[in-house]
């Protein structure tokens, strides 16, 4: 297996998820799906994952409502309390 130092992988990595974003854009636009979309990861500490839900899930609530929002969803990993995934379509 090729070594590859940390700055090599996050440039590579970086490039990809520009590529991937580049190309999902091109496809929602020709499905009719235009606009921004956002995805996020939060994580907390295991012993906080109740304080930033807490944060959380009234701040969901509240973007979904925000002008130019089409979709906002939390998502909370079963197996991970405390590691949020947000989907945002704007």
């Amino acid at each position: 297996m090729l070594e590859m130092d940390r700055r090599a992988f996050v440039g590579a990595a970086a490039i990809g998820g520009v590529t991937a974003a580049v190309l999902a854009s091109s496809t929602a636009e020709a499905a009719g799906q235009s606009g921004y979309f956002v995805i996020a990861e939060i994580v907390s500490k295991k012993d906080k994952a109740d304080e930033l839900r807490a944060l959380m899930v009234p701040f969901a609530e509240v973007a979904a409502k925000e002008p130019g929002c089409l979709t906002y969803t939390l998502l909370e990993v079963i197996a991970e309390p405390g590691r949020f995934l947000t989907f945002e379509r704007w």
